[in-house]
């Protein structure tokens, strides 16, 4: 049975049905029965999962973005019983672009996607990270990123900004990001962060910008945070940059974006099983671009080979 999860405002400028339709069309081909519903809001995707439980194994379809596929993962209850997989339509995809996978901007018909879908045979497990305030005990997955900070101040700001839907009728979502970005850059605020990996090292920034634990490499709609990072590899890659002023930070995002940062003076990079960041005051943070709240202590762990794909 085919569960299909469609978020129609999912991609900029994209309206329409169209890959759903496809989608549909050679699942009926194969004789597989299936069920679609339209949304976007994660208490009616748990609602919607635990409704069309009828025990054995689900294949569950995703359409949309990333914060589409973070709202579904988040609404398993039992791994091992669910066969994932998604067509990538949203504005940023750094799910598909981290895994391999032709997103829509790359591949409009789909098609190569939606026949392995269709076929229904698991061909990898991905590794996921789980982040957990430890103020409230509340915890969410993630197949992404998570971070505290700047990135996760801009995901807020973005979420909450008036402009947001206008650009992104015209395609130009990226728009809406750029101009927070810039913004949010001139006025982070002071934080000390204490970063301890595995239990033992130990990083002190007093100034951070932001702190990233990554799944996949990259972010922020193509930015290569982490270039070393792999979802398949059993651990996550942290990204922390702080202790820069404005006008050392401009100058290192094309680097950033293409991954060859590391280098810099005031770049943190390691990969890790666990991971303890403490701060001396609350910042946003964020799951695959999902924002919820502030925290100043949080943990994030890998769960590795949880999620089984049919991509």
């Amino acid at each position: 049975m085919y569960f299909i999860i469609a978020n129609p405002a999912a991609q900029s400028g994209q309206q329409d049905n169209r890959l759903l339709k496809q989608l549909e069309a050679a699942l009926s081909e194969r004789q597989q029965p299936y069920f679609t519903c339209f949304t976007a809001r994660p208490d009616y995707v748990k609602k919607f999962i635990k409704s069309m439980d009828r025990g054995g194994e689900i294949n569950l379809v995703a359409l949309g973005g990333d914060g589409t596929i973070n709202n579904v993962i988040n609404a398993i209850e039992d791994f091992s019983r669910v066969n994932f997989a998604f067509l990538p339509i949203g504005s940023s995809n750094d799910l598909a672009r981290g895994l391999g996978i032709k997103d829509i901007h790359k591949d409009k018909t789909q098609a190569e996607n939606i026949k392995k879908i269709a076929a229904g045979k698991v061909v990898r497990r991905i590794d996921l990270g789980l982040l957990t305030d430890e103020r409230t005990g509340l915890s969410r997955r993630f197949a992404v990123s998570c971070g505290l900070g700047f990135d996760a101040a801009v995901c807020h700001e973005v979420n909450e900004s008036k402009f947001k839907n206008f650009f992104n009728a015209f395609n130009q979502g990226k728009l809406t990001y750029g101009a927070i970005a810039l913004r949010e850059l001139a006025t982070i605020p002071k934080t000390q962060a204490m970063i301890f990996l595995d239990g033992q090292q130990a990083i002190h920034i007093n100034r951070l910008i932001f702190a990233a634990c990554m799944n996949t490499p990259y972010e922020g709609g193509g930015f290569k945070f982490a270039p070393d990072a792999s979802a398949e590899n059993g651990v996550l890659n942290l990204a922390a940059i702080g202790d820069l002023s404005l006008a050392q930070i401009l100058p290192k995002f094309p680097a950033a974006y293409l991954g060859k940062y590391y280098h810099f003076k005031g770049v943190h990079h390691s990969p890790f099983t666990k991971i303890q960041i403490k701060l001396d005051h609350p910042l946003w943070m964020h799951t695959d671009g999902e924002v919820a709240r502030k925290s100043s202590a949080v943990s994030v762990k890998c769960l590795p080979r949880v999620l089984k794909m049919l991509i």
